[in-house]
């Protein structure tokens, strides 16, 4: 993908998504009151500032959480045994570009966390893994090698295949499909975060493979009762993450890429 409609891209994310959107609508609030709207300034920027710690707090976060995670619990041991799958599939996330002690851009830490649980998996039941994720502007190489090296180097698990062209989750299982077909490959168990099951699943699905989900890294909160209304870090970031996977669940919906997923 070029690299101009990624900096687009990455532009539009950042306004659209917290908290570049809050500080746009704290911007905002500051023109209205400069501008003598005194009383519509104060309510934007009133408005701006409460979303700003709502978002912040352990108890909304989680709760955003929940709503864009799988419905699908983590699979119990016994569910995973009986599975009939015949390979696992990790998908990437995102690359820390500044880690000069690997030698350069390495996976990030989200990344790392699908890969911990692929491995656990493998040492369950030693199906082979294909790992997917397109090339990085960041890093030399595609995401789904720096993957591949992860897990072979660090977590002693082999890798069969590697799908390093996608650019998207769509890609993802389109260009998976085709390898894993190709091997005679059609029921897989699917290793990505809890928030991005349901899409990522969907999407398998229609590109005709079996999918066994295997979410991790679920939304919740282990804060007192007077500490999830505390602002925190931890919680934006919980938030972000939330509103990007719901978004991103209306927009395949709309491109007719993703059917809504029911209730279970």
């Amino acid at each position: 993908m070029p690299e101009n409609s990624l900096n687009l891209y990455d532009v539009v994310k950042a306004l659209a998504l917290p908290p570049g959107s809050l500080l746009v609508i704290l911007f905002l609030g500051i023109l209205l009151l400069a501008a003598g709207r005194r009383r519509l300034g104060f309510l934007v920027t009133f408005l701006g500032v409460l979303v700003f710690y709502l978002l912040a707090t352990p108890i909304v976060a989680s709760r955003l959480g929940a709503a864009a995670q799988t419905t699908t619990v983590a699979l119990q041991k016994q569910q995973f045994l009986a599975s009939d799958a015949q390979a696992i599939v990790v998908l990437a996330a995102g690359l820390w570009p500044n880690a000069p002690e690997y030698g350069g851009g390495t996976i990030d830490e989200v990344t790392l966390q699908r890969l911990a649980y692929a491995a656990y998996l493998w040492r369950q039941r030693n199906l082979p893994i294909l790992v997917s994720g397109g090339n990085s502007r960041e890093a030399a190489g595609s995401l789904a090698q720096l993957m591949k090296k992860s897990l072979e180097e660090s977590f002693g698990v082999p890798v069969e295949w590697v799908e390093d062209k996608s650019g998207d989750t769509y890609e993802n299982a389109q260009f998976s499909a085709e390898i894993l077909h190709r091997a005679d490959v059609s029921r897989i168990i699917l290793v990505t975060h809890a928030s991005h099951m349901p899409r990522a699943a969907e999407l398998f699905r229609t590109a005709g493979l079996t999918v066994t989900p295997a979410p991790t890294a679920f939304s919740g909160s282990s804060h007192s009762y007077v500490g999830v209304y505390l602002p925190r870090q931890s919680a934006l970031s919980t938030s972000y993450t939330a509103i990007y996977e719901l978004l991103g669940n209306v927009w395949y919906e709309m491109r007719g890429k993703l059917k809504k997923p029911e209730k279970t």
